[in-house]
């Protein structure tokens, strides 16, 4: 099935009916009940991944043209997958964006030093923190490792942290970039 339609007329509700209970963007990390999030990138396109995610069982497909159709599936068709992957995956989530205090952290050296400095300061008083740096993400009461080594998290990352929280993340100073 092809549903064409813009992405921010979508509603939690129709996202569950669809059968949908996650997102992901990695075809190795794709399980049954994801939409998979075909993204472009500068080295690759999601797309080449769909059989794989196929592969693994994924029937929910977020894809920017028609072409990939196949009988037994959902595509969600947008002609910018990213953005659209970050509106559904508020939209999923029940816009955390409207509970969450966000800090973001950016410059050359010592981001993840510094969410972790500041994460501890608002959780010794009493605050419910979570962070995410190229290091750790914390979005629970445990630290885990950042596989990704990612400084910037992708939308349904940040959106599935947990309610009222502050969530800290790094961004790589502009200058980085150049």
């Amino acid at each position: 099935m092809l549903i064409h339609k813009p992405i921010q007329e979508f509603t939690q509700r129709e996202l569950y009916n669809l059968g949908i209970k996650s997102f992901s963007f990695d075809s190795r990390e794709a399980q049954v009940g994801d939409l998979f999030c075909c993204l472009p990138g500068l080295h690759t396109d999601g797309h080449n991944y769909i059989d794989t995610a196929r592969a693994r069982g994924v029937k929910h497909f977020l894809v920017h043209d028609s072409s990939y159709e196949c009988d037994d599936e959902i595509h969600i068709v947008s002609g910018d997958t990213r953005r659209a992957m970050a509106v559904l995956s508020s939209i999923f989530y029940d816009v955390p964006s409207q509970r969450l205090s966000v800090i973001g952290v950016t410059g050359t050296d010592g981001k993840s030093t510094t969410t972790y400095l500041i994460q501890q300061l608002i959780s010794v008083h009493g605050y419910s923190c979570g962070m995410m740096s190229t290091i750790n993400f914390k979005t629970g009461p445990q630290m885990q490792e950042n596989l990704l080594r990612q400084s910037t998290p992708e939308a349904p990352q940040v959106e599935h942290a947990p309610p009222n929280t502050c969530l800290l993340y790094t961004s790589p100073s502009p200058r980085d970039s150049t």
